[in-house]
């Protein structure tokens, strides 16, 4: 016998999803839903090792994209060829040589003594960075005036010709650091110089330092990142 209209029984849809998300906090619902993951799981093992193809590629397919992406694609530049042009041969000179020599990143391949030699060592790949040092170098600095120095990068590479870049201004922007460092000592604390009548101020610098790769090693990015994209996907 069915029932008539009037002996309906309304159904509130606010109350009914009240109760389905009681039922799924409740610990017979949280045991249900966790079985059925179970279930799920074991299915897909299941799958995954009764097809010994798809076994195989999920496992190689992981471990190629670790190598590939974290080792092989690496943006780390190392033993730069570098040809100096050393117009001033002082010894700032040669402390600029050095800082490059001692950086790891460059590898100086040799020293000419004009600006126009550097262009044969460019077109020919043989440098693929020159440093061009100015005759009046250290006699600028020690005037207390500003100093050029001149560094020209192969730009075929453009990602390359940056990271270069940015190497070689971090190079220079320690030197001339040091520089003003060793002034301010030899005047012993004394902000005013007899010896040139002008006021120095020691000048503030920012420095900036990676927490957790130092030395700013692509792979330490790459391998996490590569590491969460293969759990993701």
């Amino acid at each position: 016998m069915r029932n008539s209209p009037d002996n309906t029984i309304p159904i509130d849809p606010a109350n009914t999803a009240k109760s389905a998300r009681s039922a799924a906090n409740s610990p017979s619902g949280f045991l249900q839903s966790w079985r059925r993951i179970s279930h799920l799981i074991r299915k897909e093992f299941i799958q995954i090792v009764r097809n010994k193809q798809n076994f195989g590629l999920l496992m190689i397919a992981p471990l190629l994209q670790l190598v590939v992406f974290g080792y092989a694609s690496r943006l780390d530049v190392k033993d730069v060829t570098v040809v100096v042009a050393d117009m001033d041969r002082s010894a700032l000179s040669r402390q600029i040589v050095d800082a490059f020599s001692r950086s790891g990143y460059f590898k100086i391949v040799d020293q000419v003594n004009s600006y126009d030699a550097v262009d044969d060592y460019m077109l020919r790949g043989t440098a693929s960075m020159a440093i061009l040092i100015p005759p009046d170098l250290e006699r600028q600095i020690h005037g207390y005036r500003t100093a050029k120095v001149g560094v020209l990068i192969d730009g075929v590479d453009t990602t390359t010709a940056g990271t270069v870049s940015g190497y070689a201004q971090s190079i220079l922007q320690g030197f001339s650091l040091d520089v003003m460092t060793e002034r301010v000592r030899q005047m012993q604390g004394h902000l005013y110089d007899t010896s040139n009548p002008r006021i120095i101020m020691p000048a503030g610098t920012d420095a900036g330092r990676a927490w957790f790769t130092p030395n700013l090693n692509s792979k330490s990015f790459f391998v996490p990142g590569v590491v969460v994209l293969i759990l993701v996907a």
